[in-house]
């Protein structure tokens, strides 16, 4: 199958019904009755080993040239047996699952999870030293996506102030909302494991008279 040209693309008529041309390697120009065209990738699914076709993007917003590519990506994943249109509706609800599971979030279902445990006294403290020095920072973030450096950096400017134990006590709230996150299979790892190392620690009062 000849590939098409910039003009064969852009020259396009709609006609009584709806249609496709051909550009090879499983690709389409789908041209509506409208006269709006959109690129389409046709393949065999193998769940049901019919062949179907799954939208790419709309011409011009999408070249010729990108859409090629994405073609070429779909027809590696359909040659794994990977279905494209399936990965593609899970990566949108991994996306969607991230983007909600924001720290500030996981950090209440934890601190919901410690609530029995605690008094309610330490339990505002803890949650007032998030709010103070964790949230607005890292508090919007997916718990995905956050690394040691965005909460050391939280916490730099209360080392700086001087408040030691107010930075160990939090860096430790901050680890153990992570904790959480990785128990919850939210998470594959905690990254914040190890923080509380990097700031300077609180002086031991000597008791002995």
């Amino acid at each position: 199958m000849a590939k098409l040209n910039a003009k064969e693309v852009q020259n396009a008529k709609p006609r009584d019904k709806a249609y496709r041309l051909g550009d090879g390697g499983n690709l389409y120009l789908y041209i509506r009755q409208s006269g709006a065209k959109a690129w389409e990738f046709r393949y065999v699914r193998v769940s049901t080993g019919k062949p179907t076709f799954m939208g790419i993007g709309s011409y011009p917003d999408v070249s010729i040239a990108d859409a090629r590519q994405k073609a070429t990506e779909f027809r590696k994943l359909v040659a794994d047996g990977i279905d494209p249109q399936l990965l593609k509706i899970e990566q949108k609800a991994k996306l969607a699952s991230e983007q909600s599971n924001t720290f500030e979030v996981v950090a209440n279902l934890w601190m919901e999870m410690k609530r029995n445990r605690l008094t309610p006294k330490t339990t505002e403290g803890n949650w007032r030293k998030l709010e103070l020095y964790a949230f607005p920072l890292i508090g919007s973030l997916a718990v995905t996506k956050i690394t040691a450096p965005m909460a050391i950096a939280a916490l730099k400017p209360v080392e700086e102030a001087g408040h030691l134990e107010t930075v160990k006590r939090t860096a430790q709230l901050m680890n153990e909302v992570m904790t959480y996150a990785v128990n919850s299979g939210l998470i594959h790892h905690n990254p914040l494991s190890g923080i509380r190392e990097v700031f300077k620690k609180p002086k031991v009062e000597n008791m002995n008279a």
